[in-house]
């Protein structure tokens, strides 16, 4: 059963506030939705322009938001000179 159907259903037994509360809420929740499709939408766009995510996307399992994060977060890998090992005590 959708929140829509149990909003619209008058027998049932929510309060009008209740009713209000929840069509508000859901109101929320679609808005999200959309904010959020349009962030992947912009994710694929920049992973299909850069060509080091375009590289990375080719490794099976790395899809644009894995791509875009690996390359915000370690940038130009020519940075790393040498393989470096840390060893938690």
């Amino acid at each position: 059963m959708s929140v829509a159907s149990i909003l619209e259903d008058a027998k049932n037994e929510l309060t009008p506030q209740a009713r209000t509360l929840f069509h508000g809420l859901q109101q929320e929740l679609y808005a999200l939705d959309d904010r959020i499709k349009q962030a992947d939408k912009q994710v694929k766009q920049l992973a299909n322009e850069d060509p080091v995510c375009q590289r990375l996307m080719a490794i099976p399992g790395v899809a644009p938001m894995i791509a875009t994060a690996l390359v915000s977060t370690i940038g130009d890998a020519n940075n790393f000179t040498k393989p470096q090992i840390n060893v938690l005590p």
